[in-house]
């Protein structure tokens, strides 16, 4: 799981507005490698959830709530 978190907490998140396609290729590999890991887990529903509340600009307090149950 904290694994998943440093993914998550280091990821490009607006990688897909770059003009760099090298950019957005690093960006599309970290996305795929966070699916993957959250699989590896067993908790596929975590990575839908971490881009809601990346969106809701809150992940930063949804990792440390999860920091707190693990």
């Amino acid at each position: 799981m904290d694994k998943l978190k440093q993914m998550l907490l280091n990821h490009d998140w607006y990688f897909v507005y770059s003009d760099d396609h090298r950019v957005f290729e690093r960006g599309k590999r970290q996305r795929a490698d966070i699916h993957a890991e959250a699989e590896r887990l067993g908790q596929p529903e975590l990575v839908k959830t971490a881009f809601e509340k990346f969106e809701a600009g809150k992940l930063q307090s949804w990792l440390e709530e999860l920091e707190e149950l693990s």
